[in-house]
């Protein structure tokens, strides 16, 4: 059952205050013991159950509070991608893994305290006789974590074991991502275990790293309107030139409407997961699509500094690009809601 709105309004003031109190510092296993984590796990596996317009919220604010909270920690795993992943993986594990996994993967995630990450790709795998083989990109923080789940676009799910031999977790190159210890898992025999599909899941890791972009995006222009209100030009705050602020408008549309797609992809996911696929799939080729454009116009408007690699725009905008092939593209997920509409 999706919460009022006064219940969401709680989670979001509850995550911008713990967000604002501790920034970038806050880990995981602090957003876990309010059972953020759990978000997306049923009541009788030890989580919230089925919320996805709450884990939505959570998304955005958290997305938005690792944004404003400046430069990231060398060797540090961001908090938002690291509550995103484990969150999507404990979703994973509790809908469709076997009830024993709740004594040993689920619960340690649920806690944060040694979580399994999710991943994309389970098409890259070939899994035979309980070992897979393959390699992952983009997988954060592998070499902490104990397994991965692998999510591919249709819901299938593979868990891999990364501590039983058979998996070599290196950096990668392919990443252009500075925000997030981002790594190649190269799989030559790990133990593998293909757990039951899970579409619903798939599409609420759509909506959540829609979601996710939506607050960096967010926290960009906060901090994009303050700087043009106090820079002075021809003796007038440069948020006063008309010019400005016709493409200030056209940054928040982008912003109005990203949101508006979030929401209403994560309410037809609370309201019937079967049938809402079309919705995820438009929120998230609406905000991979606009969102890094969106993130390069604020670059541009804040002038030489937004290019220089201590301010925080150029590390968001980075991060935006690495999150719009996490789960799939624009055009992929363009390509999947015509599938879905019967119209391809």
């Amino acid at each position: 059952m999706t919460a009022d709105a006064g219940e969401l309004d709680l989670v979001r003031r509850t995550v911008h205050e713990v967000m604002a109190a501790g920034g970038v510092a806050v880990r995981l296993p602090g957003l876990a013991s309010l059972g953020l984590v759990g978000l997306l796990v049923p009541e009788d596996r030890g989580g919230a159950g089925w919320c996805p317009v709450e884990a939505a919220v959570v998304a955005d604010e958290v997305g938005r509070a690792a944004a404003l909270g400046g430069a990231p920690e060398p060797g540090r795993s961001g908090t938002a991608a690291a509550w995103l992943t484990a969150t999507i993986a404990a979703a994973v594990l509790a809908r469709s893994g076997p009830v024993e996994v709740a004594d040993d993967q689920l619960d340690r995630t649920l806690d944060g305290t040694d979580p399994t990450v999710a991943a994309a790709g389970a098409g890259r795998l070939r899994v035979a006789a309980g070992r897979a083989h393959g390699t992952l990109t983009g997988v954060e923080a592998a070499d902490q974590a104990p397994a991965v789940v692998v999510l591919g676009n249709e819901g299938q799910a593979v868990l891999v074991d990364l501590r039983a031999g058979g998996a070599t977790v290196g950096h990668d190159a392919t990443s252009i991502d500075t925000t997030r210890a981002l790594q190649r898992v190269d799989l030559d025999g790990a133990p593998a275990r293909l757990l039951a599909p899970a579409p619903d899941v798939y599409d609420a890791a759509l909506v959540l790293t829609a979601a996710s972009s939506l607050g960096h995006l967010r926290a960009a222009l906060e901090r994009l309107i303050g700087y043009l209100s106090e820079r002075v030009a021809f003796r007038a705050p440069v948020a006063s030139f008309q010019a400005v602020q016709h493409r200030l408008v056209d940054l928040a549309l982008i912003e109005v409407r990203a949101g508006v797609a979030v929401v209403a992809a994560a309410q037809a996911l609370a309201a019937s997961p079967q049938s809402a696929s079309r919705a995820a799939a438009v929120a998230h080729a609406y905000v991979t699509e606009h969102v890094p454009p969106a993130l390069d116009e604020c670059i541009q408007l804040t002038g030489g500094i937004g290019f220089t690699w201590e301010y925080p725009l150029h590390h968001e905008l980075r991060r935006a690009v690495g999150d719009a092939a996490a789960f799939g593209s624009a055009r992929s997920s363009r390509e999947r809601f015509l599938t879905l509409a019967g119209w391809a």
